[in-house]
């Protein structure tokens, strides 16, 4: 556990966050954690980011980054992310980076994609509420659209209004109070 703890500290983890990714992940070979460091770096990923991401996600310094990692990066660079915005978007949510692109993030990009036309207005909301691609939105999204659709609102104002206020998408207690403002200049 030594020289793990002193590899995770390498990438600038405190000793307690080292502590904790080496209790998460066992490897026997550096060559892989070391492989995947170079790769977060070779892609832009200040040590900080690097840092926060194997504190959050430990388990990313064994993702295999030529099926996993590599992939999501271009997939936000294809729908029009600058490489700036692809390390802000990863840095505020790692998460994104354990989700499967074919089973998650490319059906929820589709489904946002349907009413809201672009992939420009895609990524525009996707910057705005990252946790949107991590979300299933079958469960979290068509519902609350629903509502909207059911209380008469237009396509054009909900895209408008998704692009304009995706929290209104966001958590359940938060799309009600939003909701209740909003319906009555509908």
């Amino acid at each position: 556990m030594g020289y793990r703890v002193q590899g995770a500290g390498s990438c600038g983890l405190s000793p307690e966050a080292a502590i904790y990714a080496s209790q998460i992940i066992n490897f026997i070979s550096t060559t892989k954690p070391d492989s995947n460091l170079n790769f977060f770096q070779d892609h832009g990923f200040t040590k900080p980011q690097i840092s926060n991401l194997i504190a959050k996600i430990p388990k990313l310094l064994l993702a295999n980054k030529e099926n996993i990692l590599y992939p999501k990066l271009e997939f936000l660079k294809k729908i029009g992310f600058s490489d700036p915005q692809v390390l802000k978007y990863i840095s505020s949510n790692p998460t994104f980076l354990t989700n499967s692109l074919k089973a998650q993030i490319i059906p929820s990009f589709d489904y946002l994609k349907t009413f809201l036309i672009t992939d420009e207005n895609v990524a525009v909301i996707i910057r705005k509420s990252t946790w949107i691609l991590n979300s299933n939105h079958q469960k979290v999204i068509v519902p609350k659209l629903e509502v909207l659709r059911d209380i008469g609102v237009p396509e054009s104002n909900i895209s408008r209004l998704m692009i304009r206020y995706p929290r209104v998408l966001s958590k359940q207690s938060v799309y009600r109070d939003n909701l209740r403002s909003w319906r009555i200049g509908f």
